[in-house]
């Protein structure tokens, strides 16, 4: 393990500095309605009234469903907000790791606002595109 840390020290520490950067940010996130919704839908409503929900709703299922076992288990609701920061920073990850770009880049677009704000702090599915895109690159040759 140690090893493997020095051979990539400048994407774990970059890794490490996105992470807690992101972190942060979350406890200055003050919670929009539709995200606090996503969040009530996936704790109030059975499996079978959340999919007949879904046609008035601006999420995708999947979306519900990753909420929905945190939800109905009592969890706090900023957990919305660490899922979202959970999922980009695994896509954070692959990109650091599996991008065919130069080093500079991929540390420009881990810093940028989408990668930085948008989608791990504001709980919305949105924070799925990064980590599909970058599995469906990774993928697909």
């Amino acid at each position: 393990m140690i090893k493997w840390i020095k051979a990539n020290k400048n994407d774990v520490c970059v890794f490490f500095i996105y992470v807690v950067i992101s972190f942060c940010l979350i406890f200055f996130h003050e919670a929009w309605r539709d995200e606090a919704q996503a969040w009530l839908l996936a704790r109030e409503l059975s499996f079978v009234n959340l999919i007949a929900q879904m046609k008035y709703e601006g999420h995708f299922l999947l979306w519900y469903l990753i909420l929905m076992p945190f939800a109905k288990t009592g969890f706090p609701y900023i957990t919305t907000n660490i899922i979202s920061w959970f999922i980009t920073s695994i896509s954070a990850w692959l990109i650091l790791k599996y991008a065919p770009f130069k080093t500079y880049k991929k540390y420009l677009f881990i810093f940028s606002f989408p990668m930085l704000y948008l989608f791990p702090i504001v709980s919305r599915s949105y924070c799925l595109i990064p980590l599909a895109i970058t599995l469906i690159a990774i993928f697909y040759k």
